[in-house]
């Protein structure tokens, strides 16, 4: 494992692994999960077992790192336009470097949206110390572009996530902070003109964000989905009646 982290870090890639048996392991906490929510169910007369069989579900998705490859391909696919490269990215795993144990990525710089979150957490929660103001700011930029950048990061994301939800009908379902990176990235004339269209900004450096780990992904049958994007219509146009009958197609 030390030898093949070395190379890696000649390449710079970035790789999973799983622990040695970690499936032995979840598949027996889980089995008492389900046994313990099907008991609560019967006692309670709650939906207790489908709660519990969703989440140990998601748990056992995840042990297959072909499927979290296969989502990180079509993630990519969703956002490959000349367009969207701009602003949001996904890693693109390695051929012929994925395996059911393992999963191999270039690595993707960047600063943790989670530890960007902390940083700030801790200028507003105030206390008895004051935090130097000038290392709160992420990435290298100057005061005056802190809030500007905190603005455009949050923009980017609702929009990708929007984009997730009412065009492609494909989730990241573990979109936690910490599975978030943005980086600062020198933008040409195209893609500054196509910010400038949708952001009103052309600054020529710009945030990208790079979402990680697409263990879990999710999406809806067609018939919620036409629901979904009734429901964002309906927001869109004002329309109480279209938005009612949306939420009752969620039902």
């Amino acid at each position: 494992i030390e030898t093949l982290a070395q190379e890696l870090e000649k390449w710079r890639a970035w790789f999973k692994v799983q622990h040695p048996g970690i499936v032995e392991t979840i598949a027996v906490d889980m089995a008492i999960l389900r046994w313990l929510g099907s008991l609560l169910g019967s006692v309670g007369g709650s939906r207790m077992a489908e709660t519990v069989d969703q989440f140990t579900s998601n748990f056992e998705a995840q042990l297959d790192f072909t499927e979290e490859a296969a989502n990180l391909r079509a993630f990519a696919s969703k956002f490959g336009s000349v367009f969207w490269r701009a602003f949001v990215s996904f890693p693109k795993p390695i051929e012929g470097l994925i395996h059911h144990d393992v999963l191999i990525e270039p690595y993707e710089p960047g600063e943790s949206v989670a530890k960007f979150l902390k940083r700030h957490e801790e200028v507003d929660g105030g206390g008895a110390a004051t935090p130097d103001v000038s290392d709160m700011r992420p990435l290298d930029v100057s005061a005056e572009d802190d809030e500007r950048l905190r603005s455009s990061v949050a923009l980017c994301g609702v929009q990708a996530y929007l984009k997730m939800v009412i065009w492609d009908n494909l989730i990241h379902a573990d979109l936690h902070p910490g599975n978030v990176l943005i980086r600062l990235e020198e933008l040409g004339p195209m893609a500054r003109l196509q910010r400038w269209l949708v952001f009103g900004d052309a600054s020529r450096r710009a945030p990208h964000i790079v979402f990680l780990d697409a263990g879990l992904a999710a999406h809806f049958n067609e018939r919620i989905m036409q629901s979904v994007r009734d429901m964002f219509r309906a927001i869109v146009d004002q329309d109480g009646g279209g938005l009612a009958s949306a939420i009752l197609g969620l039902a």
